[in-house]
């Protein structure tokens, strides 16, 4: 398989540019639907946006007949930080065969899906879905199943940074996830080197992250910014 530009996904400027850069890197590994959720917690408001490909009488059907609430997969994203790949037998096996049953039929038989805690509890939950098998030999699996990770990685930088989050005043700045991220690590006394490390990038992106955190914040320093970020509710203590 050729190498995908996982960076042309964190790119996108806006919704369309997303959505169709997304589809392209679903089908280029393998799969036909994809389905993102970026779920945003603060001070007790929750919102959530939701990214996918699904046909339209998928949706209507499934939210009619279906109790999301006993949906394996998504129960599993919502409360554990590991990946699932999932089946037919996934569904049978907790009770929740029916809902499989009426997900088939739109080409959802089998899939991988994965979720990352964001900020203030938020998350961001992530899946591929296709009517074909899953390879189950456990070297490609492995495989697909990091590709779908980082692939998960970059889509929530890029949802991120083009959904505007409703529970920040429209007055505040908006901040990315990678900016809040480095400015949440230097609250806890971090450097530029220890946060780049903490955030996987080189020293001089984190700094490039807290520069813009800083510009953006009217700050004179990384310093002054953290205690406008707290007093603005952009990251707590």
């Amino acid at each position: 398989m050729k190498t995908l530009d996982y960076l042309e996904l964190s790119r996108a400027s806006t919704r369309e540019e997303f959505l169709r850069v997304l589809e392209k890197l679903t089908s280029a590994l393998g799969f036909s639907t994809y389905s993102a959720v970026l779920i945003r917690t603060k001070l007790g408001v929750v919102s959530s946006v939701d990214y996918s490909n699904s046909p339209p009488s998928y949706e209507e059907y499934y939210r009619s007949e279906a109790d999301g609430k006993a949906d394996p997969v998504l129960r599993h994203t919502t409360t554990s930080n590991l990946p699932i790949a999932w089946s037919q037998q996934t569904y049978v096996a907790t009770g929740a065969g029916n809902l499989w049953e009426i997900q088939a039929p739109f080409g959802y038989r089998n899939g991988i899906a994965t979720s990352i805690v964001l900020p203030n509890s938020g998350r961001f939950i992530f899946g591929l879905d296709t009517s074909n098998p899953i390879p189950l030999h456990p070297d490609q699996l492995s495989r697909t199943i990091a590709d779908i990770q980082l692939l998960a990685v970059h889509a929530n930088e890029a949802a991120s940074n083009i959904t505007p989050d409703p529970t920040i005043p429209k007055d505040v700045p908006r901040l990315s996830v990678r900016e809040v991220e480095a400015l949440k690590w230097t609250m806890d006394g971090k450097t530029a080197w220890e946060v780049s490390r903490l955030l996987g990038v080189s020293e001089g992106t984190a700094v490039k992250h807290l520069n813009s955190a800083q510009q953006k914040l009217d700050c004179v320093n990384k310093h002054q910014a953290v205690i406008k970020a707290i007093k603005l509710g952009i990251i707590s203590l």
